[in-house]
């Protein structure tokens, strides 16, 4: 009698475990590609799901479900740490139409997965936000300078032409 609850138990671990390793398996599908609303919300819920399971049960699954964790959130770190580098070269080359995309995803990612994220990474996110928002105060400034420099090289060019 015992031993039959021990084994129905560890069933029940054995299952419980699998499942995690479906939703893990999920939250890295989702992590790949560019971040939307949507994935983000999906891998907020998943994550936290994680996180109950191993809070409620976690003595019981493998050791390895707590590192696993961890890592899924070292990846996405690294993954918006990599996005932020990006964002901040975009910024030094007044890049636009890439910043476009880039202010997009960070905004989503402290938005909603904001909880996961290093100090140093949500940091980092803020400040290339404010960057970028002084970066677009001062386009007309930018746009000036092109089109001066552009009608002083034609100037030039037509000077040296005659």
């Amino acid at each position: 009698s015992n031993q039959i609850r021990q084994k129905k138990f560890k069933k029940s671990i054995k299952m419980i475990d699998d499942s995690l390793v479906a939703i893990e398996s999920e939250v890295s599908e989702l992590s790949y590609g560019p971040m939307t609303k949507n994935k983000a919300l999906k891998i907020a819920s998943l994550i936290t799901i994680l996180e109950q399971a191993n809070n409620e049960a976690g003595d019981h699954l493998p050791r390895t479900r707590k590192s696993k964790i961890f890592s899924i959130k070292q990846a996405m770190n690294n993954k918006v740490d990599n996005l932020q580098r990006r964002m901040s070269d975009g910024i030094k080359r007044s890049d636009f139409v890439a910043l476009a995309g880039m202010h997009h995803r960070s905004t989503i990612i402290l938005t909603h997965l904001k909880q996961y994220l290093t100090t140093r990474n949500e940091n980092i996110i803020e400040q290339n936000l404010e960057r970028l928002l002084s970066l677009e105060r001062s386009f007309p400034h930018i746009v000036t300078k092109f089109t001066e420099s552009s009608f002083m090289k034609s100037a030039e060019l037509e000077e040296m032409l005659t």
